[in-house]
Parts: structure tokens; C-alpha cells; sequence
């Protein structure tokens, strides 16, 4: 089991306008969280992007969790991926539940490089990935899917296809070879367009193969 979140602190950056977060433990049971639905390691639903998209509660458990597959976009930074690196994953692509873009800009968390120069998807891209019928959504390293200070062109093509987008992860580098099973699962929060997830992902032992993918 691989932990891909970031943990939550009272000084963790966070993306313009969400409301800062607070810590409170207490001397007895519980204590105060006060906490934005997109801080930290986050999943966003097609709602965050479209008029009248749907929300978390509108999602089944199944869609947060299953076959994640690992792709190596670094070498896209400060650009597109395009639709040809998608396809070039063959059946994989076709078996995802995640696409996982693993661009290693985890590194930058907490500096002002981290919200700029990330690989996006292109246009294309998006919408290839919007057509897959078994897709649940798209994850990546970076702190979103679209190129900073452009509007959501690439979540809002997602989400035309009911496609979660999960941003802020990290560690990707850990998962050992191409496919991993991907926990997103958020708390049963209704009517929120986002959620802070502890995302995971667990790795098959040797000899239990990945549900679909052929050894």
C-alpha cells in the first residue's frame, strides 16, 4: 500500500481563494477541523466545472475506486500530452479506471514553481479520454488538469463524460511497474463539488494479477 496524499496541515499551500486550514485538536474526544473541499490531495466532481454536473453523493463508490494505470508524462512539462501517448497504452488505456499522470511536480509542493509549468492534457486528449466507457476519472501530480490561468477546458470536456478529476497527489514514482489498484473513495459528503481524499494505491502481490490486464 502506497500513501499518495499530502498531508493536511495548518501551513500547507493551497490554491487561490479556498478558506485556510485549521487544526484544533482537544483535550478530550474530537477537536475543530476546519478544512476546503479542494485543500490538499482532492478529487473534483464534473459539478466544480459545470452548471448542473454532478456532485460526490451523485457518484458510486465503485467510481472512486479500481484499476489505476501509470503514465510518465515529465517529459511534457510546461506543455500538452497528446492524444498518441494516451493510445500508445494500448489495451491499458481501454482497462483504466484511472489514468494516473505521473509528472514528478510533487517535488515542487509548497513553492510557486509547483502552480506553473505542469504537463496538461491537450484538447484531444480530454476528449479521447471522455469517451472511454470504463474510465472513472483522471489523477495527477499537479495541482490541475488544465494550464494555469486558462479556464477548464480539459475538466469540463471530463466531465461532459461523467469523469472525476483527482489533483494534488504525490509519490507516484513509488508505484513499481505500470498498474496499481487506486483508492479515492471521499466521505459521504452531499452536495460538494470536491473532497480531500487519502488517496492510495495498492500494489498486487506476485501471482494475484490486476482485474483485466493480461500477465
Amino acid at each position: 500500500m502506497i500513501d499518495l496524499t499530502h498531508e493536511i496541515t495548518a501551513a500547507m499551500p493551497l490554491p487561490a481563494g479556498a478558506v485556510a486550514t485549521e487544526l484544533a485538536p482537544a483535550a478530550g474526544l474530537g477537536g475543530g477541523i476546519r478544512l476546503d473541499a479542494a485543500a490538499g490531495t482532492h478529487v473534483l466532481t464534473p459539478a466544480a466545472v459545470t452548471a448542473g454536473g454532478l456532485t460526490l453523493e451523485q457518484f458510486p463508490l465503485t467510481q472512486f475506486f479500481g484499476l489505476g494505470v501509470v503514465l510518465d508524462v515529465a517529459a511534457f512539462a510546461g506543455g500538452e500530452i497528446p492524444p498518441e501517448t494516451l493510445t500508445a497504452l494500448g489495451d491499458d488505456l481501454q482497462l483504466a479506471q484511472f489514468l494516473l499522470l505521473r509528472s514528478g511536480w510533487d517535488r515542487y509542493w509548497g513553492e510557486d514553481t509547483y502552480r506553473q509549468g505542469y504537463p496538461v492534457l491537450s484538447a484531444a486528449a480530454a476528449a479521447l479520454l471522455a469517451q472511454l466507457p470504463d474510465l472513472g476519472g483522471v489523477a495527477t501530480d499537479a495541482p490541475s488538469l488544465d494550464a494555469p490561468g486558462t479556464a477548464t477546458p480539459v475538466q469540463q470536456a471530463l466531465a461532459a463524460g461523467n469523469k472525476l478529476a483527482a489533483v494534488d497527489l504525490c509519490h507516484l514514482e513509488l508505484i513499481q511497474g505500470r498498474h496499481c489498484l487506486l483508492n479515492l473513495i471521499p466521505l459521504p459528503l452531499s452536495g460538494l463539488k470536491a473532497c480531500p481524499v487519502r488517496a492510495l494505491a495498492f500494489e498486487a502481490p506476485a501471482g494475484i494479477y490486476y482485474p483485466g490486464v493480461q500477465n
